[in-house]
């Protein structure tokens, strides 16, 4: 797909040696070592899917920190027995 010369994006760091740049179609993703660059290039759709990824790890990560959240406090209140 040609590339749209308006869209394109400057190079961004986002960390890690991680650069990510736009040329109005892919997404670019550059991981720059000392001696070599490795890219990669992203379409929408293997964004999309990428982006659906970052989400459920989101998703899991936030279901772990409740579940956590609800064992200390159990741990910190048990309850009481009545007899």
């Amino acid at each position: 797909m040609p590339q749209d010369e308006q869209y394109k994006m400057p190079d961004r760091h986002l960390g890690d040696g991680v650069y990510a740049s736009y040329d109005g179609y892919h997404i670019w993703l550059d991981l720059r070592g000392q001696d070599n660059v490795t890219r990669i290039a992203l379409e929408p759709a293997v964004l999309g899917e990428l982006n659906q990824y970052a989400q459920d790890i989101s998703k899991i990560r936030e279901a772990i920190f409740k579940a956590v959240a609800k064992e200390k406090i159990q741990e910190q209140c048990p309850p009481s027995s009545t007899g």
